[in-house]
C-alpha cells in the first residue's frame, strides 16, 4: 500500500470522555478476538473498542473519571486511573496497565479486577503463553517484572535497565527495548545481563530511542540443522519359486516266477 486508512478516529480530538467518535492522544492498542481495535486513552482514563467499519467506538472500561484510590490486589474498581497500555488475554479478557497497577476487565462488565499494584513508572505490558504479566518500569527502578497470574507479589527477571519502555517473552527469554541506550536487548531467563541485538553500545549504530518490541519469529542462537545419515534402501526379501510337487516312484508289479521246462521222458528204442 501507498497510505494507511483511519480505522478509529476522524483525527480531531476531544477531551470529552463520553465522546465516542474521536480519541484524545491514545497510547496504547490490542486486536480483539474479533478484530477490533482496543485502544487505551490516558487522558482521559478509559479503554475503548472499534469494531471494523465502525464510525464511533465502545466504551470497554473506565467512566472518564480518574480513579485516585490506590486500589490493591484483589480490589474491584469502577475507574482507571491514567491507562497507557491493554492487552487481551487468551480467554478475551481485556489487561490494563495503568498508572501503579494492572487491572482485569471481563468484556461486558462495568467493573474491574486489580492484578497488579505497587508498581513504579510502569511503561509497558506483555502477557506471557502462561498468562503471567511482563511489566517493563522505566526511570529509577530501570527493569522488567514478571507477575504470575494471581500471584501476590513479582519477581524482577532483568534490571539495571536505561529506561526500558518494553519487554516481550520469547523462547525462554526476553526481548527488550531500552530507550534510554537506543537498542534492544536479548536477555536469557535467569541471566545477570543482556545481548544487544540492535542497535550499538558505541552509539556508533543507534536506534531512535524504540519504545515498542513486536517480535514475528524469534531465535536468538539457532542450532544448525543436522543432515540425517542416509541408510541404504533394504532390498526385497526374494520369494522362492514354487517347486513342483514330487511324483511318487511306481513300484513295478511283481511278474510270476517261470516254471521249469520239463524234460521228456527217453522211450525205449
Amino acid at each position: 500500500a501507498t497510505q494507511g486508512e483511519t480505522v478509529a478516529g476522524d483525527g480531531k480530538k476531544t477531551t470529552n470522555a463520553n465522546e465516542l467518535k474521536r480519541l484524545w492522544d491514545p497510547t496504547g492498542i490490542a486486536i480483539d478476538h474479533d478484530g477490533g481495535y482496543v485502544i487505551a486513552e490516558p487522558k482521559l482514563h478509559r479503554v475503548v473498542k472499534w469494531s471494523a467499519g465502525a464510525t464511533q467506538g465502545e466504551l470497554i472500561a473506565g467512566t472518564g473519571e480518574r480513579d485516585e484510590s490506590w486500589s490493591r490486589v484483589g480490589s474491584t474498581i469502577e475507574e482507571l486511573d491514567t491507562p497507557s497500555k491493554v492487552e487481551v488475554a487468551a480467554n478475551g479478557d481485556y489487561v490494563i496497565l495503568e498508572k501503579n497497577r494492572v487491572s482485569r476487565w471481563v468484556p461486558g462488565q462495568k467493573t474491574g479486577t486489580v492484578v497488579c499494584d505497587g508498581l513504579t513508572t510502569p511503561a509497558g505490558l506483555h502477557i506471557d503463553s502462561d498468562g503471567a504479566f511482563i511489566i517493563t518500569e522505566k526511570k529509577s527502578n530501570g527493569r522488567v517484572v514478571k507477575w504470575a497470574e494471581a500471584a501476590s507479589d513479582y519477581e524482577v527477571v532483568a534490571k539495571g535497565l536505561d529506561n526500558p519502555s518494553a519487554a516481550v517473552a520469547v523462547n525462554g527469554g526476553y526481548l527488550i527495548a531500552e530507550t534510554g541506550s537506543s537498542r534492544v536487548l536479548w536477555w536469557p531467563a535467569e541471566a545477570t545481563s543482556g545481548q544487544i541485538l540492535a542497535g550499538d553500545e558505541r552509539n556508533d549504530e543507534p536506534l531512535d530511542m524504540p519504545q515498542a518490541i513486536l517480535p514475528l519469529v524469534f531465535m536468538p542462537s539457532p542450532a544448525p540443522t543436522s543432515v540425517p545419515t542416509l541408510q541404504p534402501t533394504p532390498q526385497p526379501t526374494p520369494v522362492p519359486s514354487p517347486q513342483p510337487t514330487p511324483q511318487p516312484t511306481p513300484v513295478p508289479t511283481p511278474q510270476p516266477t517261470p516254471q521249469p521246462t520239463p524234460v521228456p521222458t527217453l522211450q525205449p528204442t
